[in-house]
């Protein structure tokens, strides 16, 4: 007797959708055991060191430091006003350096 079924592409797809969902809960798991984050403390930390760094390495012309501060008003995520020395702000067109 075989263990495996034989899926449709559209059940096939369904299950990795599933399966990744679960890895990547796995992993947050994982992540916020090693940091000592409590699941309901996690979403209301923001390392804006790291965020810099990051943000740095990505957008040209930005540069830190970065200051964020936390507003109401976000659906369910946590929403943060970033202030940074390099001043930049969206625009429609991207991010525009302020003079």
């Amino acid at each position: 007797m075989a263990w495996a079924e034989e899926l449709s592409p559209r059940a096939a797809i369904g299950v990795a959708g599933e399966q990744r969902m679960y890895s990547q809960r796995i992993v947050k798991a994982w992540c916020q055991i090693g940091l000592n984050l409590q699941p309901a403390d996690a979403k209301q930390q923001l390392d804006v060191a790291t965020l810099g760094k990051y943000l740095e390495r990505h957008i040209p012309g930005f540069h830190g430091p970065v200051t964020a501060e936390k507003f109401a008003g976000g659906q369910s995520n946590p929403t943060f006003k970033l202030t940074a020395a390099s001043a930049l702000a969206w625009v429609e067109s991207g991010f525009e350096r302020r003079h």
